[in-house]
């Protein structure tokens, strides 16, 4: 869809299929911004007013995308903010990032470092009520929920000496019943769930450790692992950011 070499990546796609987010910057020169365009790759329109944002996520009405913005000057601290899908109104929400919508939009559910390492929380979509979901002694990133609401997987930082080895974890949304789905001493992360709740999508580098991830895909239950992509190393490509497109 995009033949940019200049840093286009977190990709997602809109609740009807008709549209893709787009992270990243179209020239040399310009700033990393959330983009939009239409499923075939025409019409990149820029949405975000704000520099130094990624990991955009669709509302499951598709009427509201939260982002996180970072802030280079205060040691990258990092916040969850929200939009309208047209770009307008957009407003800090809480401190945090990577959020993602419960699966009736009515709360957020994101990771922050607020009280030291990087926790699971959740929060109205105006930032009230905020409740911590884990406290561990590892770290907790990329949170997404399953379509029928009731489970959520996420990345966790499995060795404290090595920032190369995550897994990913499997747990119900009121934080209990915690299941490892992924063991190995590589890079698992970024789990995105299956329009269908069946399967986990992720990136690993598993198999290529020396030249970047790729995407897989396994079972909810962490079992019938598949490679999926082989990315061209010739132009320094890694996957990342892996999305399932709507039925």
């Amino acid at each position: 869809l995009s033949d940019s070499n200049l840093g286009l990546s977190g990709t997602e796609w809109s609740p009807d299929g008709t549209k893709i987010l787009v992270c990243g910057m179209v020239t040399p020169t310009s700033p990393r911004s959330i983009y939009m365009m239409n499923a075939d790759g025409s019409n990149l329109q820029k949405l975000s007013q704000l520099n130094d944002v990624v990991l955009s996520r669709w509302s499951p009405d598709g009427n509201k995308i939260t982002f996180t913005k970072f802030f280079p000057e205060k040691n990258y601290r990092s916040e969850i903010w929200m939009m309208n899908a047209d770009g307008s109104d957009q407003k800090s929400i809480t401190d945090g990032q990577g959020s993602s919508f419960f699966a009736n939009g009515t709360k957020l559910i994101y990771t922050s470092d607020k009280t030291g390492n990087s926790e699971i929380y959740t929060c109205n979509i105006d930032g009230t009520n905020q409740v911590k979901l884990t406290n561990s002694t590892e770290s907790e990133y990329n949170v997404d929920v399953s379509p029928d609401g009731t489970r959520l997987v996420y990345t966790l930082q499995t060795n404290t000496t090595n920032i190369n080895i995550w897994d990913i974890y499997l747990m119900k949304m009121d934080g209990t019943n915690i299941t490892r789905l992924t063991n190995n001493n590589y890079l698992d992360e970024q789990a995105r769930w299956s329009p269908d709740g069946k399967q986990i999508a992720f990136i690993s580098s598993r198999e290529t450790a020396n030249q970047g991830p790729e995407v897989f895909t396994m079972n909810a239950d962490g079992t019938n692992v598949k490679r999926v992509t082989s990315a061209n190393r010739n132009r320094s490509d890694s996957a990342n950011c892996p999305t399932w497109k709507p039925k």
